[in-house]
């Protein structure tokens, strides 16, 4: 049983199906429309798939995506993340309005799902910052496309910031981790003659089960150290046996990534064009997938368009549990150009 967030609404009577629309998602849903042609789609697509037993729900760090780009009408996404997110907010738009969750069905951030799911418990702050973001998207939908309240901009603005800090740190962490597979670094303690040979090893090391363990074990106390929680070593134990079992789409995800750093030398952590720190919200969202998600019995699907997840999740014995945006059209009877 996966928890929407921290507290969590009530799903329509009749539901059978739970869907999330990553970022991308919405963004190419609205593509060519003005705000008031994505919000007209959403408000459609919505209406097509409650008649087929399907609710949908916001992913957090889809929010915080898409705001991040609204508070500069010069950015050059800023256009297509406000039609984006206004689609985003009738598209999860309560049944029972905006007195329940201010309006906005949130699914629970990746820290929060970790912590319910391991501990029975969430973070410190999580409700405060969820309702946050469930304002934003309802804000947009309410007073958009020009966005003046100053409390709603401070807001956006506090997120972004956290955003970009969460991946310059990622980015440092990364960096000293490609430093550490230096062939001339790695021979020294994993073998093999030439630096290809080390590579090899390098990427079997990380391909194996061992990696696997390592990586849950740090989520594990990670987290339970952020809800307060002291574990013993048989504790611990088993939480990792429980987590590879329930989160294997976001494992499968980490463990590629780190291979394709051990054995590519030509890495580029900088790069613009898909840069590197979006994996770390592309895992975060993989967190609201796996073979045991679902809310009251209804199973969780994923739309998306991201080659990684879809991977990862094929790799997990996942793959009916994520949709491409075209796919997922088509079976709900939604009208494409």
């Amino acid at each position: 049983m996966i928890a929407i967030e921290t507290s969590q609404p009530s799903l329509p009577p009749g539901t059978k199906e739970i869907v999330i629309f990553d970022t991308n998602a919405y963004r190419v849903a609205t593509w060519g429309l003005d705000f008031e042609g994505a919000r007209t789609k959403a408000v459609l697509l919505r209406g097509l798939e409650r008649k087929a037993g399907i609710f949908a729900l916001a992913g957090t760090t889809v929010i915080w995506e898409l705001a991040k780009h609204l508070p500069d009408a010069k950015d050059p996404a800023h256009a297509f993340c406000m039609n984006a997110m206004v689609a985003l907010a009738e598209h999860t738009w309560s049944p029972y309005g905006a007195a329940q969750q201010d309006g906005v069905c949130i699914f629970a951030d990746a820290e929060s799902t970790i912590c319910q799911e391991m501990f029975g418990s969430v973070p410190p702050n999580a409700e405060a910052n969820t309702r946050l973001l469930r304002q934003i998207a309802a804000h947009i939908r309410d007073s958009g496309p020009n966005v003046t309240d100053t409390n709603v901009l401070r807001t956006i603005k506090a997120f972004a910031d956290k955003m970009d800090a969460i991946d310059a740190a990622w980015l440092v962490e990364m960096g000293q981790l490609i430093g550490c597979f230096d062939p001339a670094l790695a021979r020294v303690w994993i073998g093999g003659r030439t630096d290809s040979d080390v590579r090899k090893k390098l990427r079997n090391l990380f391909a194996g089960a061992g990696f696997r363990q390592e990586w849950s074990a740090r989520q594990i106390i990670a987290n339970a150290a952020v809800v307060g929680i002291n574990l013993s070593g048989p504790e611990i134990l088993q939480k990792i046996t429980d987590f590879q079992r329930i989160f294997e789409v976001p494992i499968s995800m980490m463990q590629k990534l780190i291979c394709l750093f051990a054995s590519d030398p030509n890495v580029n952590l900088h790069r613009t064009k898909k840069p590197w720190p979006n994996m770390i919200w592309d895992t975060a969202l993989a967190f609201s997938i796996g073979p045991y998600h679902e809310i009251d019995s209804a199973p969780i699907t994923l739309v998306t368009g991201d080659g990684d997840i879809y991977d990862a999740a094929t790799e997990a014995g996942c793959s009916s549990k994520v949709a491409t945006l075209g796919d997922y059209f088509e079976r709900v009877g939604m009208p494409t150009p």
